[in-house]
């Protein structure tokens, strides 16, 4: 029946993520310490999607470093919507981790069509993820992310940092 076929193809959106990485994920590293001080995830939507609603509270950002002993299940600070962020450096800048909130995220839209939220067709966002000093990952942690949007299946990254951390930029890929 219709409602059979609209419960199936319902079921098989919240299985698949809405959301995919579009690039390279990278890590600027302080090279004199050998730590990552913040990454930077390129996200856009999933082809055939549709929009996604990156409000703080409704999207969630969860962080987990199994070699720090940190499980945080929600960093997500901010959303930068207006103008738009070619820099990542820009986005870090304004974060501030401390000793209460080691670990925060924001996002910031590379392309923002109607200056919303929302992620839309056309559309792509950093999420910045910085890191306090006593937390910073460092060579062979392993760093987890999970992008938790409203609908659907989150985006889940798991990156394990390089044995070398000589250069102001990382591949994390």
């Amino acid at each position: 029946t219709q409602r059979s076929k609209q419960v199936i193809s319902s079921g098989l959106g919240e299985a698949s993520s809405a959301l995919e990485i579009d690039g390279s994920i990278v890590a600027h590293v302080d090279t004199s310490a050998k730590n990552i001080t913040y990454i930077v995830i390129p996200v856009k939507l999933a082809s055939g999607q549709h929009e996604v609603d990156l409000t703080p509270g409704k999207t969630t950002i969860a962080y987990w470093s199994p070699n720090k002993g940190i499980a945080l299940t929600d960093i997500y600070n901010a959303t930068l919507e207006t103008g738009t962020y070619t820099d990542p450096s820009q986005v870090a800048s304004e974060m501030s981790p401390d000793e209460n909130n080691t670990v925060l995220a924001n996002i910031a839209w590379v392309t923002n069509i109607n200056n919303d939220k929302v992620l839309d067709p056309g559309e792509k966002v950093f999420v910045v993820i910085k890191f306090y000093q006593s937390v910073q990952p460092k060579n062979y942690d392993t760093i987890k992310v999970e992008i938790r949007p409203p609908i659907g299946a989150p985006l889940t990254i798991e990156r394990t940092v390089p044995a070398s951390l000589n250069n102001a930029v990382a591949d994390l890929d």
